[in-house]
């Protein structure tokens, strides 16, 4: 699991990534 001290960051990048994918399964 994340760290609380790397939440922040760690967050930001798996939001981003998220989002990416729902993007990426939404227009396939």
């Amino acid at each position: 699991m994340l760290k609380e001290s790397d939440s922040n960051r760690d967050g930001s990048v798996w939001f981003g990534n998220s989002t990416v994918s729902l993007v990426s399964v939404h227009f396939m």
